[in-house]
C-alpha cells in the first residue's frame, strides 16, 4: 500500500480492515463512504457472479465496479465510490 496508516488501538481495533492488505483497505474506504449495506450488496454480487479462484487485485476492482454498476448504475455514487477507493490503495 502506498501510504500506510498506523492506527491507535481504539481506532478500527488498531486498524485491523485499514492495514491489513489492499482489498482490504479498498472495503474499508468504500463502506466508509457508501455504506455496509450497499458494500455488502456490491461484494456479495461481485464474488458470486465475477471473481473465480484465481482473480487478481486488477480483477477484483473490475468485478467490483461490475457488480456496482448492475445494481445502482454506471457512474452512480457507489461505482464511484468503488473506482476511488481501488484508485487509492494503487490498483489502476
Amino acid at each position: 500500500m502506498d501510504d500506510y496508516n498506523h492506527y491507535p488501538i481504539y481506532i478500527d481495533h488498531g486498524g485491523v480492515h485499514s492495514n491489513s492488505g489492499i482489498p482490504n483497505k479498498a472495503a474499508a474506504l468504500i463502506t466508509k463512504e457508501i455504506g455496509y449495506e450497499k458494500a455488502q450488496d456490491i461484494y456479495y454480487t461481485a464474488l458470486t457472479s465475477y471473481l473465480v479462484s484465481t482473480s487478481n487485485f486488477k480483477d477484483a476492482k473490475m468485478s467490483l465496479m461490475q457488480a456496482a454498476e448492475d445494481i445502482f448504475g454506471n457512474g452512480s455514487a457507489e461505482y464511484n465510490s468503488v473506482k476511488n477507493a481501488y484508485d487509492a490503495v494503487g490498483v489502476y
